[in-house]
């Protein structure tokens, strides 16, 4: 029976997640060796399906949002209807993302706009307050497509997007160029040549807006838009990006969200480094072109073509540990870290004005920093800081992954293994433990993999000793893998908020690495304190693997 069936039959209330107080037994030995075959299986399809660069990427599992909004520019132009057609084919039977209102009402309404053009959907506006960036981007298109009157007066779509001389992340500086031509030209005003040239220049050679198929196809729209108007060198700006976003399209008519492929290599190197087969065969390769993808400011970008940002860039130096890159990058890394602290003593995500600290970015940081010895680190604000959102929430949240047992395994450990902080973040993975041994991705539901595999990789750090949950975690793991060596998942990565994305190597690095620290905690010296080396299953996003 499936984890929804089993919801269904109860309620509501998935079967595994039930309290279970048995007493701790000692694992069967016969559990260590299914779950090191289970883990040697993992690694083998990882190293099968490193790319030739010697990183590893991700392309998610296809969403309504990209699909949706690529459709509705192309058909907005009255180009390659045979794409159209692939992409509605897809859309019928795709549902929205339900974890939240907006998400659920906003492709609900897409996807609407797509499948049945004449009945000219509503905007769900009950939802606008939610995510007001988000949902200026909706209201331009709505705009632009003639689904929604031309206002009176300023809208949230007119008044959000700004071309003002404040940093913003490149991709955003291309969206609201785009978004702010597509509502000029809709209410009756020229575009602005600002937002022209902001298009020319930041259009890669490729033709995409670093990658991205939303950005690229507003831009698209946008270009042809300012090439009516008289701009014509927005024709080049259109050719160029309408080739990439047709070229973009999967062969079952979808468009996919950003494939990171320096977050995905940093994670295979973090989850799975030190097996034998991976240091082997994949790990020189690897490291390779991590050194290879620095930035000239010394930071990592999470893809090789965006800017460098903080959580990446720590993240690099976490999977490069404890050798580390060689003396001269390691400390222009160090160095950009250093730069990018604030004023408060805390690390946001980007090097954007409207961004703001995140705790998982921030315990990322940290962590780099002491790992690598940096000893011109000032850290100590940034360590109260966590330990200050954790006694004011009771618990910590990460920006990046939505499991809370992710916040937990990327957080405790740089607070103190044994503060209080931890010990209660502990404590409460033990509750949040289904039945069936596996940990739910949201509270109150079915088991995941990648929850399982994160819970594990935080558990191992505690003081005490939980060997019973740690080894009904990894029975859950090798139950649940498949015999090519994946597991199931399930979005989990948010981006952009408040949608949530699903690469499946964040599940299949997030499993592999928990079931190798739990094997090795329940068979071999227990690792204890934050100083100790850091065990595998940490952090992040494969392929998606053959079946």
């Amino acid at each position: 029976m499936t984890h929804s069936a089993k919801a269904r039959a109860h309620g509501g209330v998935p079967e595994d997640h039930v309290a279970d107080n048995r007493p701790q037994e000692e694992p069967a030995p016969a559990l260590y060796a299914a779950a090191q075959r289970v883990v040697d299986r993992a690694v083998g399809l990882a190293v099968s399906q490193q790319r030739a660069d010697g990183g590893w990427w991700s392309l998610p599992e296809p969403r309504i949002f990209e699909t949706a909004l690529c459709a509705i520019v192309l058909r907005e132009l009255g180009l390659a209807q045979d794409t159209v057609r692939r992409s509605r084919r897809w859309l019928s039977t795709a549902e929205p993302q339900d974890h939240s209102a907006f998400t659920r009402e906003v492709e609900g309404w897409l996807r609407h706009v797509v499948l049945d053009p004449h009945r000219r959907p509503a905007l769900p506006r009950e939802v606008a307050g939610e995510h007001p960036g988000r949902w200026a981007l909706i209201e331009a298109v709505a705009l632009a497509a003639g689904l929604t009157p031309v206002p009176s007066a300023p809208s949230v779509a007119s008044s959000q997007w700004s071309l003002g001389g404040l940093p913003l992340r490149k991709w955003q500086r291309s969206l609201s160029a785009a978004a702010a031509i597509l509502v000029q030209t809709s209410t009756g005003r020229p575009a602005a040549v600002g937002a022209v040239d902001t298009l020319v220049r930041t259009q890669r050679c490729d033709g995409s807006f670093d990658g991205m198929p939303v950005v690229t196809a507003l831009a698209l729209w946008a270009s042809a838009r300012a090439e009516e108007s008289g701009f014509a060198r927005a024709g080049d700006v259109r050719e160029k990006a309408m080739r990439w976003l047709l070229s973009a399209q999967e062969p079952d008519g979808t468009w996919r969200f950003l494939a990171f492929d320096v977050w995905d290599t940093a994670l295979c190197l973090r989850s799975m480094g030190g097996h034998g087969h991976l240091d082997r065969d994949a790990a020189g390769p690897a490291r390779r072109f991590l050194e290879a993808a620095q930035n000239s400011d010394g930071g990592w970008g999470c893809t090789s073509a965006l800017e460098s940002d903080n959580d990446t860039t720590a993240a690099v130096l976490l999977a490069l540990a404890p050798d580390g890159p060689d003396p001269a990058r390691l400390a222009s890394a160090q160095a950009f870290l250093l730069s990018q602290q604030g004023a408060d003593g805390l690390w946001s995500t980007w090097q954007s004005h409207d961004d703001l600290p995140a705790e998982d970015v921030v315990a990322h940081v940290v962590d780099a920093l002491h790992r690598t010895g940096c000893t011109g680190a000032a850290t100590g604000a940034a360590v109260e800081w966590l330990r200050a959102c954790h006694d004011t929430r009771g618990c910590w949240t990460a920006q990046w992954y939505s499991p809370p047992a992710y916040a937990a395994a990327e957080i405790a450990h740089v607070v103190g293994c044994d503060s209080l902080q931890a010990q209660r973040a502990y404590r409460d993975l033990i509750v949040s433990q289904n039945r069936d041994g596996g940990w739910p991705a949201r509270p109150g539901s079915a088991s995941s993999p990648a929850a399982t595999g994160l819970a594990l990789s935080a558990l191992v750090r505690a003081p005490q000793v939980h060997r019973d949950a740690l080894a009904r975690g990894l029975a859950y793991l090798v139950e649940t893998q498949h015999a090519a060596g994946h597991w199931d998942g399930e979005p989990i990565m948010a981006g952009p908020r408040p949608f949530l994305a699903h690469p499946p190597l964040h599940t299949h690095a997030f499993a592999t690495g928990g079931a190798r620290a739990a094997l090795l905690a329940l068979t071999g010296p227990h690792p204890v304190g934050p100083a100790r080396a850091r065990p595998p299953g940490h952090s992040t996003p494969w392929t998606q693997p053959p079946p």
